[in-house]
């Protein structure tokens, strides 16, 4: 029995901003000037565009929704050996509560410096939840007016 044949192969990880690069080196190799872009979950184009999406050269859309893993197998910058290893979790926010919940994380402190309105991580969330019940309500979706 050959030993190689027997052993899975190793899988090497490979992160978000690499794969991004990746599909953008291969964007620009094609010569057709698409670019890939990211749409922050905050933006009012989000439900249009999903999270990755491309332009040409002319500034207008030539995909959208795209999965970053797919677009890259698509493209063979992804190896069979390599895995997509997504970034950390982060909340989605709506767009009409983000300012608020930016709002909110000034008001909390120096404990909470650095957040910015589009990316709280849930260990930041664990943070606000303890100080705030008006910011638990408005997570939840069930603010008072």
């Amino acid at each position: 029995m050959n030993q190689e044949s027997s052993n899975p192969m190793k899988q090497v990880p490979v992160s978000e901003r690499a794969l991004f690069q990746r599909i953008q080196r291969a964007l620009q190799a094609e010569g057709r000037g698409e670019v890939l872009k990211q749409c922050r979950p905050t933006s009012r184009w989000f439900n249009d565009l999903g999270r990755y999406y491309g332009v040409d050269s002319n500034n207008r859309i030539s995909f959208a929704h795209k999965d970053l893993e797919e677009l890259a197998k698509e493209m063979k910058v992804l190896q069979p050996w390599e895995v997509y290893e997504p970034s950390k979790p982060v909340l989605h926010v709506e767009y009409a509560h983000a300012h608020k919940i930016f709002n909110l994380c000034g008001v909390l402190g120096p404990a909470l410096a650095g957040i910015h309105q589009d990316q709280i991580l849930p260990s930041d969330i664990t943070k606000l939840l303890q100080q705030s019940r008006e910011l638990v309500l408005l997570l939840e979706g069930t603010t008072q007016s």
